[in-house]
C-alpha cells in the first residue's frame, strides 16, 4: 500500500515537472518569438518559425538569417495603403473646404447684389418724389460702380423701361420696322410681327400673314397663342416662326411693362433708334402712305410716347472681393407720384458678367456705396 502510494506520489511529480518544463518553453518561445518580432524594423529579421527560436540566445543568434528582408514587403504594403488612405482624406477634406469658402463668396456676392437694388430703388424713390433731386444712378442705362469697404464692388445700371419696345401695347408697323432693322427681309418681318401680334392679342382672327391656333396644329406645336398680355419676353419663344437666335437679337430692344405703344426717344438707345430708321423702309408695305415723321426726330409719329417716369429696369452686379460675382437684374414699378412705393414686377439672376462690367470693377479707385 505504501509502495503505491510513493510510486503515485513519484507520477504526480513528473507530471507536474513535465508541466513545468512545458510551459517554461512555451514562455522561452513566446518571449523569442516577441523580441524577433521586435527586431524587425532594425534588423529585417522574420521569427516565425519556432524550430529556429526555440529560445532566447538561439533566436538573437539566428536572426532568422534566412527570412532577412521578408518583413519589408508587408510593411511596405502597409504603408503604401496609409499614405493613399491620407492622400485621399486630405484631397477630399481640402475640395470640401474650397466648396464650402465658394458657397460662402457666392452667397456673400448674391447679398452684396440685393443690397445694390436697394439703393438704386431708393434713389429712384428719392427722384420721384423730388424733381430736384440729383440721381445717383442715370436712368439711360449708364452703369456706375462704386466700392463697399473690406466687402466689394458693385455695378449698377439703370434704364427707365419706356426706352423699349413694348411688345404688349406696340403696334405690328413698329415690331416689323425693329425686325426689319435687323436685317430681316420684309415678307419674313412683316410675318413674324404679325405672328408677335396674333400671339398676344384677344382674338383668334388670324393677321394677313400671321399665326393663329390652326398654324400652330399644323406646326405640330403642343401649345397655342396666348391671346393674352406676356407677362415676360421669354414667353415670345413660343410664337410661330421666331427662331431663338432672332428673339437674342431682338430681346435687348423690348419690354413688356412700359404700357406704351411707342418709345421714349429721348432715353432710348442710338442703336435702338438707328435700327428702326434702317428698318423703316422695309415697313412702308404696313402703311397706306409712308407714315407722318415726328417733328424733332426722324421716325413717324406713331413711334413716339413720352416716359411715364415708374417703371424700370435694374441690373446690379456684385463682385466680392474673394472674386465672387453675382448679377441681379429686377423690374421695378414706383407707383404714383403722390404716394410712391415699389413693386418688383421681375426679380431674377442675370447673365454673365458685360465686358464694360468688368471694366468698372478693376479701377483702383471709386467712391463708396
Amino acid at each position: 500500500m505504501l509502495k503505491q502510494r510513493e510510486r503515485a506520489a513519484q507520477r504526480s511529480r513528473l507530471t507536474a515537472r513535465r508541466f513545468s518544463a512545458l510551459t517554461h518553453s512555451l514562455r522561452s518561445r513566446a518571449i523569442a518569438l516577441g523580441l524577433c518580432y521586435a527586431s524587425i524594423l532594425p534588423n529585417s529579421g522574420w521569427c516565425l518559425r519556432l524550430d529556429r527560436c526555440t529560445s532566447l540566445s538561439a533566436c538573437l543568434r539566428a536572426r532568422c538569417r534566412d527570412e532577412r528582408g521578408f518583413a519589408l514587403v508587408p510593411v511596405l504594403w502597409i504603408a503604401g495603403l496609409l499614405a493613399v488612405f491620407i492622400a485621399g482624406f486630405s484631397f477630399s477634406t481640402r475640395t470640401q473646404v474650397r466648396i464650402a469658402v465658394n458657397l460662402t463668396e457666392s452667397a456673400k456676392a448674391e447679398a452684396l447684389a440685393d443690397g445694390g437694388v436697394t439703393l438704386a430703388v431708393m434713389d429712384l424713390l428719392a427722384a420721384h418724389r423730388s424733381r430736384a433731386h440729383a440721381r445717383r444712378f442715370p436712368v439711360e442705362g449708364r452703369a456706375v460702380a462704386c466700392a463697399i469697404a473690406d466687402e466689394g464692388v458693385l455695378v449698377i445700371s439703370v434704364s427707365d423701361e419706356a426706352g423699349r419696345i413694348d411688345v404688349n401695347t406696340a403696334g405690328i408697323p413698329l415690331l416689323q420696322a425693329l425686325l426689319s432693322g435687323l436685317g430681316e427681309p420684309p415678307e419674313k418681318a412683316a410675318r413674324i410681327a404679325e405672328a408677335i401680334f396674333d400671339f398676344k392679342d384677344a382674338d383668334e382672327d388670324r393677321k394677313p400673314s400671321g399665326a393663329e391656333k390652326a398654324e400652330y396644329r399644323a406646326a405640330g406645336l403642343g401649345w397655342a397663342p396666348k391671346n393674352a398680355p406676356l407677362q415676360s419676353l421669354a414667353e415670345l419663344e413660343q410664337v410661330y416662326g421666331l427662331t431663338p437666335d432672332l428673339l437674342a437679337r431682338m430681346r435687348p430692344f423690348l419690354s413688356t411693362h412700359s404700357g406704351l405703344p411707342g418709345l421714349d426717344v429721348a432715353i432710348a438707345s442710338p442703336e435702338l433708334i438707328a435700327l428702326l430708321r434702317t428698318g423703316l423702309e422695309g415697313a412702308q408695305s404696313s402703311y397706306g402712305s409712308f407714315p407722318e415723321l415726328h417733328e424733332t426726330i426722324a421716325l413717324p409719329a406713331m413711334f413716339v410716347s413720352v416716359s411715364q417716369k415708374n417703371t424700370f429696369a435694374l441690373r446690379v452686379m456684385a463682385r466680392t472681393l474673394g472674386g465672387a460675382t453675382f448679377v441681379r437684374e429686377v423690374i421695378v414699378s414706383l407707383g404714383p407720384r403722390q404716394a410712391p412705393y415699389e413693386t418688383f414686377l421681375r426679380w431674377g439672376r442675370g447673365t454673365s458678367v458685360q465686358p464694360a462690367e468688368d471694366k468698372l470693377t478693376s479701377r483702383t479707385q471709386m467712391p463708396a456705396c
